[in-house]
């Protein structure tokens, strides 16, 4: 069986994008070997035309999340050009860092886009959208809800992520007309069953994001080699906190530890990492990604999937709320939760204290989680029953 996942993959300069869509192909392949399951290359950038065209006729209120996103892109797009110099001495390899992991990824060798999108079906018997933020409504886009899939294929979500806690009565329509040919469908988010039940023809399950699908062993061999001969603290924060750059720097001084960081994220100039960090990493690929974590000392995060890579390679870590985005603060605590270990979550300002991280005790990795064992059984329970799924 050929099995088309589409997902944030193509260009996506992200590490935990690129990871996780990694993760899916090599689990399905890994435990199913007759199915060839690879990622869609589907670009989506051409649409955004008719994203704006959709905004126009949108509510206010959407309108106005929309302005204050698009506030925050334009803004950073004009610092980034005032700090070229300093900016692009760090970003520049990087995009050919993540090239060369995107293209070790099962995918298509022809690139879609929704004027050709339905090329595909002539490609693969099923088709799987998620994980990452595919049906998040902000950037609503048919062709992640598997739109253009016939009734007759098999059309499954897995850990598809919506990233709000509500949706407007519109939304509620958009899950409601593209959910009704699903034959399964899961998300990644424990809230969106919820949020989604209601509009589902089948029962909606949470399920694991795709990197935790895979063991430590496995990692290991995607994992590069160690970049950093010398013990360090890996700081990975994707908001802008400066409590916690702070706490990151006294608890560095105290252990006299150096802090390794890869400064300016997404190619974009932040004022937060222009001096902060002891060894500045430019052109980091996604293996080397995963090696920083598993060799780290310690690890200062507020991002899901640093959170993730910690804990699968049993490492010290403390996990603090993305700085500037509400939604991410109850995905790193369900995260933690499942994880056993919620009071590594510094999100209040009693934990947000050196004397509070330094009070924690050693994590202890002698036994799984039971939560954690309970939901990669059921995750996988969920991907086998739903590609053996045969639609009537």
């Amino acid at each position: 069986m050929r099995i088309g996942i589409i997902s944030r993959y193509f260009h996506n300069q992200n590490y935990g994008g690129l990871l996780q869509a990694y993760a899916l192909c090599r689990y399905l392949n890994t435990h199913f070997p007759d199915c060839r399951a690879e990622q869609i290359a589907f670009n989506s950038f051409p649409g955004i035309a008719k994203k704006l065209k959709e905004l126009f006729f949108s509510p206010l209120g959407v309108k106005l999340v929309f302005a204050k996103e698009s506030f925050k892109l334009i803004s950073a797009f004009i610092n980034t050009r005032l700090h070229k110099s300093s900016v692009y001495q760090y970003t520049a390899k990087r995009a050919s860092a993540f090239s060369e992991f995107e293209r070790i990824i099962p995918h298509s060798s022809k690139i879609y886009t929704s004027q050709n999108i339905t090329d595909s079906l002539n490609e693969y018997d099923i088709f799987i959208t998620g994980s990452d933020q595919v049906w998040n409504p902000m950037w609503y886009y048919p062709e992640y809800f598997l739109d253009f899939v016939p009734y007759d294929t098999l059309k499954i979500s897995y850990a598809a992520s919506i990233s709000q806690s509500f949706l407007t009565p519109k939304q509620q329509r958009i899950f409601k007309n593209s959910l009704q040919s699903y034959s399964s469908v899961s998300v990644r988010e424990q809230n969106a069953v919820s949020l989604i039940k209601d509009f589902s023809p089948v029962t909606v399950e949470w399920v694991l994001d795709p990197t935790l699908l895979l063991e430590e062993d496995e990692w290991n061999k995607v994992s590069s080699c160690d970049i950093i001969n010398k013990p360090y603290i890996f700081c990975y924060f994707l908001g802008e906190d400066p409590v916690a750059r702070n706490i990151c720097t006294e608890f560095s001084v105290k252990h006299r530890l150096p802090i390794a960081v890869i400064p300016y994220l997404q190619g974009s100039y932040r004022r937060c990492d222009r001096n902060f960090g002891d060894i500045r990493l430019s052109d980091i690929s996604p293996n080397e990604f995963i090696s920083l974590i598993k060799n780290a000392k310690y690890i200062f995060t507020d991002s899901f999937h640093a959170t993730v890579f910690s804990h699968i390679f049993k490492r010290e870590y403390f996990v603090f709320e993305r700085y500037g985005e509400k939604g991410m603060s109850s995905r790193l605590y369900s995260l933690l939760t499942l994880f056993d270990k919620a009071e590594r979550f510094c999100d209040d300002d009693n934990k947000k204290l050196l004397s509070y991280i330094e009070a924690l005790p050693p994590i202890d990795y002698s036994e799984e989680s039971q939560r954690l064992k309970y939901m990669k059984e059921t995750s996988y329970a969920f991907i086998a029953k739903a590609i053996k799924h045969q639609k009537g």
